[in-house]
């Protein structure tokens, strides 16, 4: 990432912290840059924490109220959950650039006995979708303190800490 953005163009000496939530992983690095070159001092991370985990703690929050409204699981039919997997992707986008989202789905099951659709249709709040997160946002931090530590740094000795990754536009 670092070499993506182009800081070994810089012939300053500087301490950089990549910090790289993706889709599926999650990894911060420190790096040292001296007169172009780039060398990792320390990384750290968690192959099993990654952007899809908030959509998945979204998700859940999602069906939980659609479950308590009109008592069907929507998570019991693929077809079901895979529209609200992507109906929690986007208001987690949404959310990144406002303080309500709108979460909709039309006709996401029909209603056992009358036959007639059941709706998604929740607003979500950016402040309720940070509390739901906070635990998976921790464990980052605590990764970005044991590479400080491995590099034998702290965090007033970086330079710049590059976000990279389309989780790290959640604010």
């Amino acid at each position: 990432a670092a070499l993506a953005y182009g800081l070994e163009r810089s012939n300053e000496r500087q301490m950089i912290a990549v910090y790289d939530l993706g889709g599926g992983t999650f990894d911060v690095s420190i790096i040292e840059l001296n007169n172009g070159v780039l060398e990792v001092r320390a990384s750290h991370g968690n192959t099993q924490l990654g952007g899809d985990d908030f959509d998945e703690l979204l998700m859940t929050h999602l069906a939980n109220g659609f479950q308590e409204e009109f008592e069907m699981d929507p998570r019991r039919e693929r077809k079901a959950l895979a529209r609200l997997l992507r109906a929690a992707e986007q208001t987690k986008i949404a959310l990144s650039t406002r303080p309500f989202a709108r979460a909709r789905e039309e006709y996401l099951l029909e209603a056992h006995r009358a036959g007639r659709p059941l709706h998604l249709d929740v607003e979500v709040e950016r402040r309720e979708f940070e509390r739901m997160i906070r635990p998976l946002l921790e464990g980052t931090l605590r990764s970005c303190d044991q590479a400080l530590s491995d590099a034998g740094l702290k965090a007033k000795d970086l330079d710049k800490v590059l976000l990279v990754g389309g989780s790290t536009r959640i604010p």
